[in-house]
């Protein structure tokens, strides 16, 4: 969605790419986490069969709003960030978009890293997957700390779906979906 939101405020209405990127991904990956968190609290309440296919339904609602809003055909997304040579790996050409990319994930990851495991708000995060009942009753509310992390996670995801349509070079709606589809398999794998 958010690379969506980049494309509609930069190619569609001018608007510098900084701007662009700070709405998409700052203001709608804040505004997506709490209505994604906000869904998923009231999924916690179901049966986990029942919880697979509410996020599934939420996959889907997502892809039909986007197709809705701007058909299922794909778009040209122009790319923002250098594309020329940086450099050549084992006879392979390296693009500075991809150096740029690398560089931002290993540091994310890094810094994702830290938050978890260094962090008070890292601690709580794990605390509210393995007992939110013993979480609240240390004075912390776990409805509070699920909602940092789901904003958190959507920051994430927000920023990735921007990078990847720069790289790409075009919006696909399918193609962003199959690889959020992906990433559930990762997550689910990585447990």
């Amino acid at each position: 969605g958010a690379a969506y939101v980049f494309y509609y405020l930069r190619d569609q209405h001018g608007m510098p790419r900084v701007w662009a990127g700070l709405i998409a991904i700052g203001l709608f990956g804040v505004v997506l986490g709490l209505i994604l968190e906000a869904m998923a609290r009231r999924l916690t309440k179901v049966p986990v069969s029942y919880q697979i296919v509410g996020t599934v339904g939420i996959l889907l609602l997502v892809r039909a709003v986007i197709t809705w809003i701007y058909g299922s055909d794909f778009r040209q997304f122009k790319a923002f960030l250098p594309r020329d040579k940086a450099c050549s790996i084992s006879g392979v050409a390296v693009a500075k978009d991809s150096v740029v990319i690398f560089l931002v994930v290993a540091a994310s990851a890094l810094g994702l890293y830290l938050l978890v495991e260094r962090s008070r708000l890292g601690t709580m995060m794990r605390a509210v997957v393995d007992d939110p009942a013993l979480l609240d009753t240390a004075g912390v509310a776990p409805a509070v700390v699920r909602r940092q992390a789901w904003v958190i996670g959507s920051i994430f995801a927000s920023a990735s779906g921007v990078l990847l349509a720069s790289q790409q070079q075009e919006l696909d709606v399918t193609f962003l979906s199959l690889v959020v589809v992906q990433a559930f398999g990762a997550a689910a794998l990585g447990a």
